[in-house]
C-alpha cells in the first residue's frame, strides 16, 4: 500500500493526480480527503473485492481510471506496475490473466499517446509469483516498446 510519508510529500506537489486500483487502505482514503479539502480531486481510488479477476479490472479503468486520466490530461503517466493481482499470485488474492495485465498496458499506453505525446514510465512494483511475474512482466516491457500503431494491429489480430 501507500506508504504514508511517501503521501505527506505528493500533499504539497500541485496537480498530483493519482488512480489507484487496488484494496481499499486507509492512509490512501486520508490522503485523497484531505486533497479534496483543498479542492483538488487527485486520488481515484478503486478498492477491488477479492478474486477480482479481468472483467472487473476493465470494469474499472473504463468506467474510472481512464475518464479520470482524461479529465486530468496528465503531462506524463508514471506507472507503479505492480503485478500482485496475477491469478497465481500468493498475496493479493486476484485473479488477473497475464491478458488482462496486457490490455491494462494496452490503455495506459493509447492513454500516453492520446494525452501527453507518449510520455510514460513504469517502475516495477510487485508480484510475488516468479512465474507469473515473468510472464506478465515480459508482456508489459514487450508492449511498451513496441512501436505505435504496432501493437494496436497484434492486439487485433489477437482479438484483445
Amino acid at each position: 500500500g501507500r506508504r504514508p510519508e511517501l503521501s505527506r510529500r505528493f500533499d504539497d506537489l500541485p496537480g498530483t493526480f493519482t488512480a489507484a486500483i487496488y484494496p481499499e487502505q486507509d492512509d490512501a482514503r486520508e490522503w485523497a480527503d484531505r486533497a479534496r479539502q483543498r479542492g483538488m480531486e487527485v486520488l481515484i481510488n478503486l478498492p477491488m473485492e477479492p478474486r477480482s479477476g479481468d472483467a472487473e479490472y476493465r470494469r474499472a479503468f473504463l468506467a474510472d481510471a481512464l475518464p479520470a486520466l482524461d479529465r486530468y490530461r496528465p503531462q506524463f503517466l508514471l506507472l507503479s506496475a505492480g503485478f500482485d493481482a496475477a491469478e497465481h499470485d500468493p498475496l493479493a488474492h486476484m485473479n488477473v490473466s497475464a491478458e488482462g495485465f496486457t490490455w491494462m498496458t494496452r490503455q495506459l499506453k493509447m492513454a500516453a499517446q492520446r494525452l501527453c505525446d507518449g510520455k510514460l514510465v513504469s517502475l516495477l512494483e510487485g508480484g510475488y509469483d516468479l512465474r507469473s511475474l515473468s510472464e506478465c512482466v515480459s508482456l508489459h516491457v514487450g508492449l511498451l516498446l513496441q512501436p505505435e500503431g504496432h501493437d494496436d494491429l497484434m492486439a487485433m489480430k489477437a482479438g484483445l
